[in-house]
């Protein structure tokens, strides 16, 4: 993917979902790709809220622009 499909900026992250929290507390975070070998972050990611069309299924996933900079000029490699 080489833009957002919603506002078509070229400022994308790669990365994968992921769990974090203890049993019954998981929350889906975004790991970022370039995340630094050995990151010593509570975190491991940044948090996302997740939704779903009861419509079409269309599943889709939203957080926090300003934490994933802070989080990516924090814990990730400059690339």
């Amino acid at each position: 993917m080489n833009e957002c499909y919603c506002c078509k900026s070229r400022d994308i992250a790669t990365g994968a979902m992921s769990q974090w929290g203890t049993s019954g507390t998981h929350r889906p975070i975004f790991k970022p790709d370039s995340l630094k070998f050995l990151s010593m972050t509570l975190e491991g990611g940044v948090p996302v809220d997740a939704y779903a069309c009861l419509s079409c299924g269309l599943v889709w996933t939203a957080t926090d622009p300003d934490s994933l900079r802070v989080f990516i000029k924090k814990n990730c490699k400059k690339e």
